[in-house]
């Protein structure tokens, strides 16, 4: 199945996903030769428990950084229990942009969830990528 996606990008195909914190996809390291890779963390973000009750569960998108993807989009984005993607910017031969960012105050918890549940030493600071776009060239991507 890898190869079978590997080949289907690589003819120009597109690939979305969408994962669980603390889940495997089998398909991390295919990701990651694309410039994806995700934090293994909970986002939480205070800001939306104005918005609703449980922030543990609903991180929203408060910034909108690639130009053709969502330019004049204007509208919050609500991700239920999501993970945090890291930067891999240097990945050779791919260009990967933020799609969507937390608002600063949020963070990736690295810890249980359970108890009172506040920013600590290891977890990670906002604003955080929730969503990336990578766009490679694809002749000359190492296989």
């Amino acid at each position: 199945e890898k190869k079978a996606i590997s080949e289907y990008l690589d003819n120009g195909g597109s690939l979305i996903v969408m994962m669980d914190p603390d889940s495997k996809a089998g398909i991390e390291d295919l990701l990651k030769e694309y410039g994806i890779e995700f934090d293994n963390d909970v986002i939480i973000d205070p800001a939306s428990r104005i918005l609703t009750e449980d922030y543990f569960l609903f991180p929203y998108g408060a910034s909108y950084e690639y130009e053709p993807i969502t330019k004049g989009f204007k509208s919050f984005t609500f991700f239920y229990y999501a993970r945090s993607l890291k930067d891999t910017s240097a990945v050779k031969y791919c260009d990967v942009n933020s799609i969507v960012k937390t608002n600063p105050k949020a963070w990736g918890e690295t810890g249980e969830l359970k108890g009172e549940v506040k920013y600590d030493k290891g977890d990670v600071k906002g604003p955080l990528p929730i969503a990336v776009i990578s766009e490679c060239e694809h002749a000359k991507k190492l296989n």
